[in-house]
């Protein structure tokens, strides 16, 4: 470009200004195009320069988060392991997860009032990764942490005792189930209604009442194990909080697709609006304007209250019959992959063939979980379903075809797997109880009373349709008072209901921040008070023994 310049210099010396313009007009746009060329260069090497600085800062974030859950992770296992040294009976592992999950919650909750978390800056940037890391993701959870826990429950399931017990077990699970539903749910509508809690409509009410009608047993089986009990006790608890999650988790979604917006609050045609218009609620509707036009003095009153009637009949056909299905289905798909699973260890077993045939063999044994889990959700069903039913399954015959090296990998790997993955969701519950929202206290108080109306309404009622007819004397297993009583103290709330409510306030608004205030408030209580007096309950009632199992007796014979 300066021989360029040199050239032009001549040529305006010389007087021979057209040529001059002339070279302008040639060269200008070679120099522009090197500019442009040179700018764009230089913006690819900032761009490039500012993403590479930007993974970087993630993932130094990444790993400080998984540093501080994994330390946290560290303390509640050796507080727990501290705990049942000492024998303190007030607090629980699943109670001190809660706790130390708290006390993050508070710093999250800290970090976010800081003014530099709101500005633009790298500093800011990192700070809301480090929340984003450290926050509970419903996906994660249902992904991830919740199926290796529901499949080691269903894997290692005792068959004598649970088909023993399975007709206690399905009253409890399948028919209690709704029966709290209902009464929770109606609970919830009629006080929203007459103004002394949030006003949920009555879907909104079933929706919350299906999610927090699913029990969590963490707790309360680990006391269990801790200490003598019955083992058909133990089978029926266990055996009804697993099908008791999974039939919540199904009876959500299916109240969650039916969406509704306002029943008697928008009349009729709010109420059957024609995106779910089912074919009986068309000829309800069609039923009602020709009662509406015939009968002239009918009230506006009337016709709402008429509405909701029919609104909340389509909504319970709706959502039953999108139940029935979806958890038959799940169950045969869960049932087939537990079943191939089952064959093909029957007919082929590497551990034999050579020294780490035993690897392979476990890691099919791995694998077949998932992949009924994958199956069940790529068709629009319940996983979770699947996944229980295809644990047992391959608990009862896939178990019996294993070498022992293989079973006994299996069986360690899925107990340690779901151990971890339960402190984890319990920490991650604590996290957020600093989201509770102080408005919606009240209505956290009435929830937590519609839940002790509706656990009643699921085990008493139940419990004397058993007595009454398969277990009338006890060597038939009939169900004294103070079994009763202790199935109901057992239904403490969870992970499930958690996840659920978290999974209503993404998308919910205001009624769905409700629903996790309220839930957040009823795992606390459950799990922290109940939890924590569950053996001194226990006690009381006189199903477990004074000293716990892992605490020698003093008094007992040292021959022994």
């Amino acid at each position: 470009m300066e021989g360029a310049a040199s050239w032009r210099r001549l040529l305006e010396v010389t007087g021979d200004i057209d040529a001059a313009e002339v070279l302008d007009t040639v060269l200008n746009p070679l120099v522009n195009v090197s500019t442009t060329d040179e700018a764009r260069e230089d913006a690819f090497h900032d761009k490039v320069i500012r993403e590479v600085t930007a993974d970087e800062s993630h993932e130094i974030v990444a790993a400080f988060s998984m540093t501080v859950m994994i330390t946290i992770l560290l303390l509640v296992i050796i507080l727990g392991a501290t705990i049942k040294h000492y024998n303190i009976q007030w607090l629980h592992q699943s109670g001190a997860a809660l706790l130390l999950g708290v006390m993050v919650g508070f710093v999250v909750s800290y970090v976010r009032r800081d003014p530099m978390y709101h500005d633009n800056t790298q500093q800011s940037q990192r700070m809301t990764s480090f929340v984003e890391w450290i926050m509970f993701d419903t996906e994660f959870f249902f992904l991830v942490l919740l199926p290796p826990v529901i499949f080691e429950s269903g894997y290692t399931l005792n068959p004598e005792t649970l088909f023993k017990n399975f007709d206690a077990i399905s009253v409890f699970a399948f028919l209690g189930t709704f029966t709290s539903t209902l009464v929770v749910g109606f609970i919830m509508y009629l006080m929203g209604s007459y103004g002394f809690s949030f006003p949920f409509t009555l879907r909104e009410a079933m929706l919350f009442a299906s999610l927090i009608s699913s029990t969590d047993p963490v707790t309360t089986l680990s006391i269990f194990a801790d200490m003598g009990l019955d083992p058909d006790l133990h089978a029926v608890v266990l055996g009804e909080s697993l099908l008791n999650d999974a039939i919540s988790i199904v009876l959500f979604e299916a109240l969650f697709a039916f969406d509704k917006r306002g029943y008697a609050k928008n009349g009729i045609t709010s109420a059957m609006d024609g995106r779910h218009q089912s074919a009986a609620g068309a000829m309800a509707l069609s039923a009602l304007g020709d009662i509406s036009s015939t009968l002239g003095d009918v009230t506006s009153t009337d016709r709402a209250t008429v509405a909701a009637e029919v609104a909340f009949s389509e909504l319970a056909v709706t959502t039953l019959v999108a139940f029935l299905g979806v958890f038959m289905a799940s169950l045969l798909i869960g049932g087939m992959v537990g079943a191939c699973s089952a064959m093909l260890h029957k007919h082929i077993s590497i551990t034999g063939d050579w020294d780490e045939g035993w690897v392979v063999d476990s890691a099919l044994v791995l694998l077949f979980p998932y992949l009924a889990y994958t199956i069940a959700e790529s068709a629009n069903l319940s996983g979770i379903v699947a996944v229980l039913f295809c644990g047992m399954v391959m608990g009862r015959y896939t178990r019996q075809n294993l070498d022992k090296a293989p079973r006994m990998v299996t069986m360690c790997f899925f107990k340690l797997v779901s151990f971890l993955s339960e402190t984890f969701v319990f920490i991650y519950m604590g996290s957020s109880m600093c989201t509770i929202s102080l408005t919606h206290v009240v209505t956290a108080v009435v929830s937590l009373l519609a839940v002790f109306v509706g656990r009643a309404a699921n085990i008493f009622p139940g419990a004397y349709l058993l007595n009454s007819t398969i277990r009338q004397t006890e060597e038939l297993g009939r169900l004294d008072g103070n079994v009763q009583l202790t199935l109901w103290y057992c239904g403490l709330r969870g992970a499930v209901a958690y996840a659920l409510a978290m999974k209503a306030a993404a998308t919910m608004g205001p009624a769905g921040e409700a629903m996790l205030s309220c839930t957040l408030f009823v795992v606390m209580f459950t799990v922290l008070l109940m939890g924590g007096s569950t053996s001194w309950a226990l006690k009381q009632l006189g199903i477990i023994d004074e000293v716990p199992r892992w605490v020698k007796d003093p008094d007992a014979d040292p021959d022994q």
